[in-house]
Order: C-alpha cells, then sequence, then structure tokens
C-alpha cells in the first residue's frame, strides 16, 4: 500500500496458484458449490421469456398457405381486365335495350287489358254446345224476330248491331263500328244468294267512341260447326261456320261472291292489330234458300278509290308496332345485324277493324 501523498502505486502480486476445489479464496467472493447450485436452478426454470414468447407466437393458419398452382400476375391482371371489360360492355348495350322492351310489353299491357281479361274470362267459363247454340240463336216458334238488325254468337257471348252502312270509305266505317258491327256497303245483305260480309273490332283503342270495340275480340274461339244467328227485315237467318282462316290485309278474295247465301265475319288478328284479317265463313242453314226468290251476286265486291279499301290513319297498337320495329333494327344495328329495307308500294287492303 502507498503512504499518503506518495506518487506510486502498491500492487500485490498475483498467487497463481489455483484455489483447491471447495476452499475458499481469500477474500472469500469465490465459491464454486455456490455458482453451480445457481446454475442448476436457472437451467431449471428454463429461458427467461420463452413461456411468455411462446404464448405470443400465432398459429399458423392453413387458408393462409401459398395456393398449389400458384397464378402469376400477369395472368391476374389479364383475366381482372377481361372481367370488367364484359361487366362494362355487356350492361351498357343490354341495358337500354331492355328497358325499351319492359316499357313497350307495360304500355302494351295496360292499353289491351280488355283483350286479356277476355281471353281469360273465356278460358274459365264454361262453353255451349252446337245444339245449345242453335237453340239461343233460333227464336221458339211463338217468339216473333225484332226489326232490329242484330248479330247473336252464343258461343262467345255476342249480341251487337249490325250497321248497314252503304259508304265502303274506312272513315265512314270506323264511324258505324262505334254503333256496332258493319255490314260492307258492296256484298248482298242476309237470306241473299251471295257473300255477304260483316266487320267488326277485335279490339280498338279504349278512349275511341263507341261500346263496341271489343265485340270481335274472341272471334278466334269460333270452328267449323259452330251457329250463329242475324236478324235482318223482320226475319232470323241461322249459319253454320264452314271454314276459319287467316289472311292478309291485301287478300281481297274473301269478298268474292258465292253461289248460295253465306256470311263472311271479319276481324283484325291478333286482336289489337291490323296485321292479319280473320275469316270466318259460314252457309245459311235456316231458313230454306228458294232460289227463285232472291238476287244473285254476280258482281266482284269493289274496293273504295281506285277499286282499292281504303286504309285508315295509325292506330296507337299500329304506332306501337312501328315503335317495335324501329326498336327491332335499333337492336340490329348495335349488333352488326341492321340493314335497310326496301320501299313497298302501298297494296290495297281489307278494312281495318281492329
Amino acid at each position: 500500500m502507498a503512504e499518503p501523498g506518495s506518487d506510486t502505486l502498491d500492487i500485490k502480486p498475483i498467487d497463481p496458484r489455483p484455489v483447491a476445489e471447495g476452499a475458499q479464496s481469500q477474500d472469500g467472493d469465490n465459491d464454486a458449490a455456490a455458482a453451480e447450485s445457481a446454475r442448476a436452478k436457472i437451467a431449471a426454470l428454463g429461458e427467461p421469456g420463452a413461456e411468455m414468447a411462446a404464448l405470443a407466437a400465432p398459429v399458423l393458419q392453413t387458408d393462409s398457405l401459398p395456393p398449389a398452382n400458384p397464378v402469376s400476375p400477369a395472368a391476374q391482371e389479364r383475366r381482372q381486365a377481361k372481367s370488367e371489360s364484359k361487366s362494362k360492355l355487356l350492361p351498357s348495350r343490354l341495358k337500354p335495350v331492355l328497358t325499351a322492351v319492359a316499357s313497350f310489353l307495360l304500355i302494351l299491357a295496360v292499353f289491351k287489358s280488355p283483350v286479356l281479361f277476355s281471353q281469360l274470362g273465356y278460358l274459365f267459363n264454361d262453353k255451349p254446345t252446337v245444339n245449345e247454340q242453335m237453340g239461343e240463336a233460333l227464336p221458339s216458334a211463338a217468339a216473333a224476330v225484332p226489326p232490329e238488325p242484330i248479330i247473336t254468337i252464343p258461343k262467345i257471348n255476342v249480341k251487337a248491331p249490325v250497321v248497314y252502312e252503304p259508304s265502303i270509305q274506312e272513315s265512314q266505317i270506323q264511324r258505324s263500328l262505334q254503333n256496332g258491327v258493319v255490314h260492307y256497303g258492296t256484298t248482298v245483305k242476309p237470306g241473299e244468294n251471295g257473300n255477304s260480309v260483316i266487320v267488326g273490332h277485335s279490339s280498338n283503342d279504349w278512349w275511341e267512341p263507341g261500346n263496341y270495340k271489343f265485340v270481335f275480340v274472341l272471334l278466334d274461339k269460333l270452328i267449323v260447326g259452330d251457329t250463329f244467328s242475324i236478324n235482318y227485315n223482320g226475319t232470323q237467318y241461322l249459319y253454320e261456320v264452314t271454314e276459319v282462316k287467316v289472311v292478309k290485309p291485301t287478300d281481297l278474295s274473301v269478298l268474292a261472291p258465292t253461289a248460295e247465301p253465306s256470311v263472311t265475319l271479319i276481324t283484325c288478328s291478333p286482336p289489337g292489330f291490323s296485321t292479319n284479317r280473320l275469316i270466318i265463313r259460314a252457309k245459311q242453314t235456316s231458313p230454306t234458300v228458294s232460289r227463285t226468290s232472291v238476287a244473285k251476286q254476280t258482281a266482284p265486291a269493289s274496293g273504295g278509290n281506285d277499286n282499292m279499301l281504303p286504309g285508315n290513319a295509325p292506330s296507337f297498337t299500329d304506332q306501337l308496332g312501328q315503335a317495335w320495329s324501329a326498336l327491332v333494327e335499333t337492336i340490329g344495328g348495335i349488333f352488326g345485324s341492321g340493314g335497310e329495307q326496301p320501299e313497298e308500294t302501298a297494296p290495297r287492303t281489307l278494312p281495318d277493324a281492329s
């Protein structure tokens, strides 16, 4: 130990001799047994924080594993771009088309609801047999035939006035159709040898005047063998259906005369549209025809101006039909199938009784 005030440090030499096992060092701070015991206790406790680390470790999720056949990022982008292009392309083209079609059908259903109700009513109602039809069409022997001209069709529950309109102008026929069905002016009267033609509405626009806009809406339900009657000049004539067909409006052969008394009923087909004409031909079965007492129709039925049956202004359904045609052309143009149609000259047409 250096003396106070001395500039030298007194360092003791280190004893190189090892400390004997179980012996204590001179300073008493190197106990091998205590150190070994401490190390054993630390080992028994385990690594510090290991237990908490195990609890905090995340559990391996199977769904987080990569797919067995991974898709490259470029392929994923191509698929996504293709899907997005389809989802954008189809709605942009189809949405206006589907909207237009739905609007068209909704308007048609609203304005032609009487046609639908008539068809449904006929579907669920009982239909009279041919014998029942004859019983309803013919009066009893004691009953007098009323003087009013009337057509009675029991099967479709029709009983309507017959307007004998001498003019064959379409405008005049349309006005007469407000009051019933119309006898076509160039044809013979009931009971005469020849073809008596009667036209009637199948479905007219609801805002048009008259109470007989749907008088022939069920005329297509008649079949061969069905019967109906027509009162004319105090006599009731019974007819039996012999033919049912649909023709184009330009088929004027339905107005041609016949050798025996017959009736041709005409209306538009399908109901409410003037696309075609429904023709019901019937022969007179009662009373018995006297060949010498009736006039015979020898001249063919003529049309209006320039030997043409006039056409009327487009009705609402005709306008809807034109709108539908325009819609079809638009759809064709969108998908590359549109094309101009050649113009057609206006043909001669049968009366429009839609």
